[in-house]
């Protein structure tokens, strides 16, 4: 077990590591829309690359105008993003299923 997972994670970090868990499974293989994200979530992934829980890197904008084209989206997107270390899917797992606890039993 990583420490990071004994580490104590800000709402907004959960949601960041969520958001990037669902652009990973289900956007195209880790594609983000960074217009989906403020000044404080490009800290929070700042923060997370520091910690080596995440590789982002920026989409060339001639990939990124191709790719929202070929797509027929209106908001592109910018970055992409890799889990590169295991403690991330730990994390994101943990906090998905505390979420599906939550709303069960509402």
């Amino acid at each position: 077990m990583g420490k990071l997972l004994e580490r104590v994670f800000s709402r907004d970090e959960k949601s960041v590591l969520l958001y990037f868990e669902t652009c990973l499974v289900d956007s195209y293989g880790g594609k983000v829309q960074g217009a989906r994200m403020n000044g404080e979530d490009m800290l929070i992934t700042e923060n997370f690359e520091r910690l080596g829980l995440i590789k982002f890197e920026r989409i060339p904008f001639r990939k990124m105008e191709k790719l929202r084209k070929k797509l027929n989206m209106a908001t592109p997107y910018t970055h992409t993003v890799r889990f590169i270390d295991e403690d991330a899917w730990t994390l994101a797992h943990r906090w998905r299923r505390e979420r599906a606890e939550r709303l069960v039993n509402k």
